[in-house]
């Protein structure tokens, strides 16, 4: 009996010693920074940033724009690939569907909930507004980077669980502030 009252006290307070994480690891890899402010259809958002190099890439860099609720999900993100990164203005074009052969800069905008891909909008080409994105400011030591952009995006007619969403989304006046992740 008393072998048995050590053994669950013992496991008393191994199960004690347990520490609850608050928070879990956060994987590995780059992280948003800095604000993004747009009009987006109309309405000021702030939104927040990530940019790094092009994973088969070192003079290329993506930024992903995206909006996060309060508990800290995506919603809204705007994706900027294959950026040349210089002071340059790059006109963006839609993206291929094969990123590896892709070579111009291009633009979308896609919703999610969770790892769910609830609707997308590829880049409105065929409109009269001129969709662009432009790094004003990059600094080699710190690695910030400033720039602006505008772009329209139209609803693709994939199926969509929600009819209440816009058939076009217009951003203008766009511009972010953030650092230069690595891969």
């Amino acid at each position: 009996m008393r072998n048995f009252l050590l053994l669950l006290l013992f496991f008393g307070l191994l199960l004690t010693a347990c520490k609850k994480e608050d928070n879990p690891p956060q994987p590995e890899g780059p992280s948003y920074m800095g604000a993004a402010t747009m009009l987006l259809n109309g309405e000021e958002v702030t939104f927040s940033p990530l940019l790094a190099y092009n994973y088969n890439s070192s003079t290329k860099v993506f930024l992903f724009i995206t909006e996060f609720s309060p508990e800290g999900r995506e919603g809204k993100s705007i994706a900027f690939t294959h950026l040349p990164l210089n002071k340059e203005r790059h006109v963006l074009t839609r993206p291929s569907l094969h990123p590896q052969e892709e070579k111009s800069p291009g633009a979308s905008l896609s919703g999610v909930d969770g790892d769910v891909l609830m609707y997308y909008y590829p880049l409105n080409e065929q409109d009269d507004i001129d969709d662009y994105i432009q790094f004003t400011h990059i600094d080699e030591e710190t690695r910030e980077v400033k720039g602006v952009f505008q772009a329209s995006f139209y609803r693709d007619s994939l199926p969509n669980p929600d009819p209440s969403l816009p058939d076009s989304i217009v951003i203008a006046e766009g511009a972010f502030e953030t650092v230069l992740q690595d891969r």
